[in-house]
């Protein structure tokens, strides 16, 4: 895999140029892109937002947008039909809506997932989304179900916002299975 976060699209345009050089590279070698797109309106400024994350989008294997990042993306407002469209890119296999505290739905073309999320004590969700992605990256590398990695994922993003800072929590292959477990 490799991972692509959109603000770093957003922040700097010879940055962004090498991003699309690097994710050029990898799709050509085989690795699959997994893309957050992160959107930062204070970062995109008046550019148009396909022409900042339209070519890491186009190789993406693997979506983790949020509700807004889904409308923004798709230009369509219900979710279903923004998620139909996004389909039509022949190189994405997942997308995984990301909702915070509602959990997360994992589409695939075959069906659709549910991911609860796991209650903690939240401190500070600065940094859960990229926990998330990590989380569930991890259990796509493991070769586990969508279920499965949105649960990792899940519990991951959770850790973490029980802790203060952006990725503070006390995050571990052993950690995110206990709060798995807890909840079977």
């Amino acid at each position: 895999f490799f991972h692509v976060m959109g603000c770093s699209l957003m922040a700097n345009d010879d940055f962004r140029s090498e991003i699309f050089k690097a994710v050029e590279c990898f799709h050509a070698a085989g690795a699959r892109i997994s893309f957050d797109p992160n959107i930062r309106s204070e970062l995109l400024g008046d550019r148009n937002l396909m022409e900042v994350i339209g070519p890491v989008l186009r190789r993406s294997a693997i979506l983790l947008p949020g509700e807004t990042e889904l409308r923004l993306i798709s230009q369509i407002e219900d979710p279903n039909k923004s998620v139909d469209r996004l389909f039509e890119n022949p190189n994405l296999e997942l997308i995984v809506l990301k909702r915070g505290k509602q959990g997360a739905t994992i589409y695939t073309r075959e069906g659709v997932v549910e991911t609860p999320t796991y209650p903690v004590q939240e401190v500070d969700p600065t940094g859960a989304g990229d926990c998330f992605d990590a989380g569930f990256l991890c259990g796509l590398v493991e070769g586990r179900s969508p279920q499965e990695c949105g649960n990792m994922a899940a519990a991951a993003g959770a850790l973490n916002a029980a802790a203060f800072g952006p990725m503070e929590g006390e995050i571990s292959p052993d950690s995110i299975q206990a709060l798995v477990s807890k909840r079977r």
